[in-house]
């Protein structure tokens, strides 16, 4: 299988550019219609010096007019030989273009149709048969033709909860809302996916720097530490919120099925385009799809730092949750 950037030099040099020999046969043809151009104005030249002469011109032997009338139409003469060559030389090179392009047309189909090959092979078999409702896709698509499934959710039925609960709390809750004590948001309430954000540990980290000044630990003034105070404020790690509540209006932060219309996440959709995108994704935990804001998506990693309408902000391997069939992305009003 070719790597990814045998395909990307392949494009890259198929589009800045024509291939060196075709620009080479094209410069040439410009040359000759330049040459032609000028070729042409000269026979016109000499074509009306011709018609000008009087017509017993060329019958007086040895005078200056007939000295004149010969020198005129061996120059004519001339200069349409020299006018044929140059067409003849425009059409091999037109032709020697023409077999240039077809050849490189064939390259790239056939560069295309591998492509296509090794990428309708990427998907696994057992990726490719799951269907975490059970239920037939919808009419005209299926898995990996972006159709996703039926806009009937009502006939849908959920998968069954396992043993394992997840307990999903907003910012600031004192109390969980599903009845337990509460845990507050910067914990992760799971290992497989969640990830601390980065922006809120170096916020705890200067807020620890803050602390140990005031105790003399780090200025030994009993002040605070003037670098944290500039470094960790608000304006260089702004808090990620979930900013389109438009189209949520009026659902529940969660729910045991997909509430909008959607379709599932490919692994060919983590694309920098997808920041921004609303989705739904489900957690086995607790056999609930949670509403949620795509946020910085690194398409290298394959990863993305999502915040839930709770408020909360994890970082999730997309790549896992495509190959699981764990995203539904919200259809675009």
């Amino acid at each position: 299988m070719a790597s990814i950037i045998s395909y990307l030099e392949n494009y890259v040099e198929s589009t800045l550019g024509l291939p060196s020999d075709l620009s080479r046969f094209l410069n040439m043809i410009r040359v000759l219609d330049a040459r032609t151009a000028e070729l042409m104005e000269a026979i016109k030249h000499t074509t009306d010096a011709l018609c000008r002469m009087e017509p017993a011109a060329g019958s007086r032997k040895g005078g200056p007019d007939e000295q004149e009338y010969l020198g005129l139409v061996a120059s004519f003469k001339r200069q349409e030989a020299l006018l044929y060559q140059f067409s003849e030389e425009k059409v091999t090179l037109a032709q020697h273009a023409l077999e240039l392009i077809t050849n490189h047309q064939r390259e790239l189909d056939a560069t295309t149709a591998q492509f296509e090959e090794e990428v309708a092979a990427i998907p696994t078999a057992a990726a490719d048969a799951y269907n975490p409702f059970e239920q037939p896709y919808s009419a005209g698509g299926g898995r990996g033709k972006g159709k996703g499934f039926a806009d009937q959710w009502d006939s849908l039925e959920p998968l069954a909860a396992p043993s394992l609960k997840r307990i999903p709390v907003g910012p600031g809750a004192g109390g969980g809302p599903m009845g337990g004590a509460g845990i507050p948001p910067h914990i992760p309430t799971t290992k497989k996916r969640v990830r601390e954000d980065q922006r809120v540990m170096a916020a705890a980290v200067l807020a620890q720097g803050d602390e140990f000044g005031g105790m003399g630990g780090f200025g030994g003034g009993g002040s605070s530490n003037p670098s944290s105070m500039a470094a960790g404020g608000d304006s260089m790690y702004p808090t990620l919120q979930f900013a389109h509540h438009e189209r949520t209006l009026g659902l529940m932060d969660s729910a045991q099925q997909p509430q909008l219309p959607g379709r599932l996440l490919q692994v060919s959709d983590i694309k920098p385009d997808l920041q921004g995108r609303q989705a739904e994704m489900f957690w086995p935990d607790d056999n609930m799809w949670y509403l949620i804001e795509i946020h910085r998506v690194n398409v290298i990693d394959k990863t993305a730092t999502i915040v839930y309408r709770t408020g909360e902000v994890e970082e999730l391997n997309l790549q896992e949750i495509a190959n699981e069939g764990h995203m539904s992305l919200i259809e675009p009003l």
